[in-house]
């Protein structure tokens, strides 16, 4: 079983012997973390069916998505832990399976075919308002693109 740790700020107790030491003295409460034990490659297809075919754009919606459930749900949705990669958390099984698989198959069709899919309801809506948000962010950068490059001509 996993276990979060969280201070209380508000039972916050400062104490000070003299100016060059502090004593910080943060109360902790624990919180069970439940752990769901997905296929991190079934939540990977459930974005590949949404048309993502970017593995750095994969990892990034990976990270959201376990970060977002991990915060509201206090819930795991995988055992494997990201990896601090210089482009950003990465998720090796992922990273490697489509990066492996386009190198043999010069795309990513049949990638996804043998992985399960997602069942579990409150994830995949989570997973759904990550994805919106995404596509959100997508069309309003592509829009203020288009707009630079209109305003550069004129």
């Amino acid at each position: 079983m996993l276990y979060l740790l969280f201070s209380d700020k508000d039972n916050l107790d400062w104490k000070a012997k003299n100016s060059k030491k502090v004593i910080n003295i943060m109360p902790a409460k624990t919180i069970k973390l439940k752990q769901l034990n997905l296929n991190p490659l079934s939540v990977a297809k459930f974005f590949y069916q949404k048309g993502i075919e970017t593995n750095s754009i994969m990892q990034d919606l990976l990270y959201l998505s376990y970060r977002e459930v991990l915060k509201k749900e206090n819930t795991l949705l995988f055992e494997e832990e990201f990896q601090a990669w210089r482009a950003g958390p990465t998720l090796d099984s992922v990273f490697y399976a489509m990066d492996d698989y386009l190198k043999k198959n010069k795309s990513y069709e049949g990638l996804f075919d043998k992985v399960p899919i997602l069942k579990n309801k409150t994830v995949i809506q989570y997973l759904e308002n990550i994805y919106q948000q995404y596509e959100k962010y997508e069309s309003q950068s592509k829009t203020m693109d288009f707009y630079e490059k209109v305003k550069d001509k004129a």
